[in-house]
């Protein structure tokens, strides 16, 4: 026999049994629902670890901004200590040259 007129003749046999229809339906339907769950699994496990990287991500930004604030007010210091000096070494100058 063909394979066409074996899926007919089976789709015949099931179309004409109700409970063999319910029975396909009802493991149909449970397939569908486990497959949706287990997405749900995967999508809950990838959002938490997106959550948890973006968390990481806030945290190090967080550090490098304390860090460029702390190398700012070292710079700051540093240009005026040598700013004083300067002056210092041009007050000297002057009166050295007077």
């Amino acid at each position: 026999m063909a394979t066409r007129q074996l899926t007919q003749q089976v789709t015949d046999i099931i179309m004409q049994n109700k409970n063999l229809m319910k029975t396909i339906a009802l493991a149909v339907s449970a397939l569908i629902v486990e497959q949706i769950s287990e997405d749900k699994n995967v999508i809950g496990k990838v959002t938490e670890n997106v959550t948890k990287k973006a968390a990481f991500i806030n945290s190090l930004t967080s550090k490098l901004e304390e860090q460029k604030d702390v190398i700012k007010q070292e710079i700051y210091q540093s240009l005026s200590f040598e700013n004083a000096r300067l002056k210092n070494n041009c007050i000297d100058l002057q009166e050295k040259c007077t």
